[in-house]
């Protein structure tokens, strides 16, 4: 989803996305290496949407489950790690023909 109208950042789906995502009540935010915060997940879009093109924003919640990315375009998706029942508790998969 595109996160900017090209004016100015959609905070409103911005946020929809979060709490569609994320399942904690905080959110780890990285702008970049020396920009970043531990904010309650309402005020994570604000957050976000003021920092939107200084770099690639990645977003977790506290455990690691739950995962957003923001490109620097506001271009942005999340996940959650148990979206894939396949790592969850099991070995990885290898494709065929693969050599340790």
């Amino acid at each position: 989803m595109n996160m900017h109208d090209g004016s100015a950042p959609r905070i409103k789906e911005l946020g929809d996305l979060l709490k569609q995502t994320i399942l904690g009540a905080e959110v780890v935010v990285e702008v970049h290496r020396k920009l970043g915060a531990l904010l309650p997940v309402e005020d994570a879009a604000a957050y976000i949407g003021s920092h939107m093109g200084e770099g690639k924003i990645r977003v977790a919640d506290r455990q690691f489950t739950s995962f957003l990315v923001v490109e620097v375009n506001g271009v942005a998706t999340g996940w959650r790690k148990t979206d894939n029942p396949s790592a969850q508790g099991r070995p990885p998969t290898v494709s065929p023909g693969f050599q340790r």
